[in-house]
């Protein structure tokens, strides 16, 4: 038997167990991850979840469960697990040449300026910002020249995208 409440749906499984969902601000029902024990704790479960809509800072929670980094963690901590483990799109271990070569930008270029900051702070207008500075000062990854501008911009973009969000 499934109650409605102000804000979402609590369901009385035939387990004992609580299944918990809403309507999000997307306007499709998500569930709760887990179903709960106690109809208290799926109660909290919604109330966390109209919190982070209130804050504005709601995704879906099946998006938010895929997050590959741990909340608090800086850029920093996300890049060099990222840089140990990721893989090219044919899904086969990045080679040696190219890892260190990742690597030499990422340490020399990008965590000096970003990677002290939480990866919940970092938005695609706050890289724009400081490619834009990297550009104006170098070509975004070497020495002063009249290279192509956009080569930064698109490894940015790129790195942006694929990252779990």
């Amino acid at each position: 038997m499934s109650q409605r409440r102000g804000f979402g749906k609590l369901r009385s499984l035939p387990s004992g167990r609580y299944q918990a969902s809403y309507i999000g601000p997307d306007l499709r029902r998500h569930n709760a991850p887990t179903t709960f024990q106690t109809k208290l704790d799926s109660q909290g479960w919604l109330r966390d979840e109209y919190r982070i809509i209130e804050r504005d800072e709601w995704t879906a929670p099946t998006a938010r469960s895929q997050v590959k980094y741990r909340p608090g963690s800086t850029l920093d901590d996300f890049a060099t697990g990222w840089l140990e483990t990721h893989k090219r799109s044919d899904g086969q271990p990045l080679k040696a040449r190219t890892r260190e070569h990742y690597g030499k930008l990422l340490h020399g270029r990008i965590l000096p300026h970003l990677g002290n900051l939480p990866m919940r702070s970092l938005t695609e207008d706050r890289l724009t910002q400081w490619l834009d500075r990297e550009l104006r000062n170098t070509n975004g990854w070497g020495k002063r020249s009249n290279a192509n501008p956009m080569r930064g911009r698109h490894v940015t973009r790129v790195w942006w995208h694929t990252r779990a969000r």
